[in-house]
């Protein structure tokens, strides 16, 4: 990606920045206007849950673990998979429209909040409760 954007004359708008750890991944997710995430194949990312709690604009692969927590054009961008082009036209129109990035990074922020921990802690808990119960009785 480095060498295909100095070869491109856009190598001094992108920051390639290499390992972060964890703790900083908040800083650099802030960093961003959009987040794209072209995975073909991925459970629900933890990147996912991240760029919408940063109130970013996620353009995402149209796969199952994506459409868990986007929905189309409310809390992010979902792309035809493998295709390009509609990966293209979505990064266009999230950069091109500042208000529909403020718009949608704040409907995903307020999505995203069921996924907390004070609120994903106890229903996990619950869950292993039940699973306890079952194979108790």
């Amino acid at each position: 990606m480095e060498d295909a954007c100095r070869q491109h004359g856009i190598a001094e708008k992108f920051r390639f920045a290499g390992w972060v750890d964890y703790e900083r991944v908040p800083k650099y997710v802030n960093l961003a206007d959009i987040v794209v995430m072209p995975s073909e194949a991925e459970s629900q990312a933890r990147v996912y849950l991240e760029a919408q709690a940063c109130a970013r604009v996620l353009v995402a692969s149209d796969i199952p673990g994506a459409r868990e927590v986007i929905e189309d054009g409310e809390t992010g961008l979902l792309f035809r998979t493998g295709d390009i082009d509609d990966l293209t036209a979505k990064t266009l129109l999230a950069a091109g429209n500042p208000e529909l990035r403020a718009k949608i990074g704040r409907q995903a922020r307020e999505r995203v909040r069921i996924h907390s921990l004070d609120r994903a802690l106890p229903a996990h808990v619950a869950a292993l409760q039940d699973i306890v119960r079952q194979h108790q009785g």
